[in-house]
């Protein structure tokens, strides 16, 4: 399995940006609401009608009068997005609006009724956004297919979800993601979505970075898809394995209600998929040639960071199973040191005064050891190393300068 390790980085947010029903006209979601007037006219057609939207709602105008509105449940921050689409063909304008940096709601336009009626929540787009790395959102409409798509751009990565208008809601059909990566790239993964809306990863194409020609599709991959209360190990449409998890159910909670605000990349800085960025990540940790798992459930007990409960791939059964002896660690977050073959963690307990801690632990007869400790002091640009014996005494050794930027 190709191992993505995920790194998690601060909060941030969708660029504002505009919609399009098969054009490049922009809304923005600061744009003030149309004062209402009077109107003396006898008839009116669709063309008349003009969807108008601010932070806190949405309002139908005929000929500048209001002819049903909505308020938005929270008003929309900076960085969230309005989309006008005519999602169920007709005619009529009506809202698709990217509520965080990852899902969105949509609501169609009753003509009749002069009211909007909500067709879908928490509806999936491709990957988030950090607005400033520079990014996009679009959508575009397909009458004779009932769908819309929405086409998500950052500075070198694409990605695109489509949806169908059936039995008065709009759903997910597919998804396509493209990655760039500093070796070949761009890899482009697509997915559908099963009767239960979950996605399932189809293929895997490598693309010429220069000419964007077919290199190469793989299929049947084995990859990790979230649910909201277990972590699945897939290979194509198949289940491997599922691993409920607990905890898991509230942190999607949290995820979905956007309570967890945060954008996150992988290793090589292209946006990640969601929610999979922020719950999971691979390393093999005992260095034997298997990817293990480390899957993020919410606050750490003491409050200071993530839970992260660990998985060790078991090649005798082709599945993952609770890996006791890391999980003594499971209030921090282990990273590998592929060259040394060791494992660390940082504590950033002392992190106000500018000063943190970094463990480095190695395997031995089964059990991961602590060799070292450096306390980083930023202000100096240094940190003290320290070191255990067997019995697991401490020692100072020397103070060891760092490379200028290695903060």
């Amino acid at each position: 399995m190709r191992s993505e390790k995920l790194l998690l980085l601060l909060a941030g947010s969708l660029l504002l940006a505009g919609c399009s029903d098969n054009n490049d006209s922009s809304v923005s979601v600061t744009e003030p609401a149309t004062e209402a007037v009077e109107t003396t006219a006898a008839e009116v057609s669709a063309e008349d009608y003009k969807l108008s939207a601010d932070k806190n709602g949405a309002t139908m105008l005929v000929n500048g009068k209001s002819a049903g509105s909505m308020k938005f449940d929270t008003p929309l921050s900076e960085g969230e997005q309005v989309l006008f689409a005519d999602v169920n063909s007709d005619g009529y304008d009506d809202i698709f609006v990217c509520l965080d940096c990852f899902r969105a709601d949509c609501w169609v336009y009753d003509h009749e009724a002069e009211k909007f009626v909500s067709a879908g929540e928490k509806l999936p787009i491709a990957f988030a956004f950090d607005k400033n790395r520079g990014c996009s959102v679009t959508c575009e409409t397909d009458s004779s297919e009932n769908a819309v798509t929405v086409v998500q751009k950052s500075d070198s990565n694409e990605g695109s979800t489509v949806f169908r208008w059936q039995e008065d809601k709009l759903v997910p059909i597919s998804m396509s993601i493209s990655y760039y990566t500093s070796d070949d790239g761009p890899f482009v993964y697509n997915y559908v979505f099963d009767d239960e809306l979950r996605k399932v990863l189809t293929e895997r194409q490598l693309l010429n970075g220069r000419t964007g020609e077919l290199k190469k599709t793989e299929k049947d991959i084995e990859y990790f898809r979230v649910t909201d209360s277990s972590v699945d190990y897939m290979k194509g449409a198949e289940l491997l394995q599922s691993i409920e998890v607990s905890g898991l159910p509230e942190m999607c909670g949290k995820i979905l209600s956007g309570e967890y605000q945060a954008s996150y990349t992988i290793n090589n800085g292209c946006p990640a998929p969601v929610p999979e960025g922020l719950l999971f990540s691979e390393y093999d940790f005992d260095f034997d040639g298997h990817s293990d798992l480390a899957i993020y459930t919410d606050t750490s007990r003491d409050g200071s960071g993530l839970n992260v409960l660990y998985y060790r791939y078991d090649t005798a059964s082709g599945s993952y199973t609770p890996w006791e002896e890391l999980n003594r660690f499971s209030g921090y977050q282990l990273f590998t040191i592929e060259d040394t073959k060791e494992i660390t963690y940082f504590d950033y307990s002392s992190s106000e005064n500018g000063e943190s801690d970094q463990y480095i632990l190695v395997w031995s007869d089964g059990s991961l050891k602590l060799t070292q400790r450096r306390h980083r002091i930023k202000k100096k640009g240094m940190y003290e190393l320290y070191e255990y014996d067997a019995q697991g005494n401490e020692s100072y050794v020397k103070d060891v300068s760092l490379p200028t930027g290695s903060y």
